[in-house]
């Protein structure tokens, strides 16, 4: 990794762990699949008490909290998942960069190709575990702490737009 790669990835790392971004986030957050029609939904995230929520069109609400464990609901139903903090619905994923699956652990669906720093912005490219040919990359967002966007052949995920709640 070059001196260049390293800084970023330093970067990145110290701006995704600094408590100035542990706080309430709420954001509106558009996924493309490559088949299928957008779908496009609000997220919060509260980083102090570790809860979060995707309301989708529909008014399709997936959640997280430490007393209901991860749950949907939808038409006044509501479905629990079990309670793994970090089982999140992919758009919430964007609030948690460095728990994102692509940092190259044996469980990670990528690992590290290469970073590059822009200034505002750090662009990490990524390669599939199981294959070269498939590749993906993210735009983190050095302000806000988070994934702006992940990109991938089969979807793309944007933060369209972002406003931040108390400081924690």
């Amino acid at each position: 990794m070059s001196e260049g790669s390293f800084e970023a990835l330093r970067s990145l790392m110290a701006a995704a762990r600094s408590s100035r971004h542990h706080r309430e986030f709420s954001a509106v957050v558009e996924i493309v699949e490559a088949e299928g029609k957008p779908e496009k939904g609000k997220v919060a995230v509260d980083h102090q008490s570790g809860s979060w929520e995707f309301v989708a069109s529909g008014n399709r609400k997936f959640f997280y909290t430490r007393e209901e464990g991860n749950c949907f609901r939808h038409r006044g139903q509501t479905e629990r998942g079990g309670n793994d903090p970090f089982k999140r619905h992919r758009a919430v994923e964007l609030f948690f960069p460095l728990e994102m699956p692509i940092w190259g652990a044996e469980w990670d669906l990528y690992r590290l190709e290469s970073i590059r720093d822009y200034g505002d912005v750090i662009r990490v490219d990524l390669v599939d575990q199981e294959s070269e040919d498939i590749t993906a990359h993210a735009i983190f967002d050095k302000e806000a702490g988070i994934f702006i966007e992940f990109s991938a052949y089969w979807e793309k995920r944007t933060v369209t737009e972002l406003l931040y709640g108390p400081q924690r």
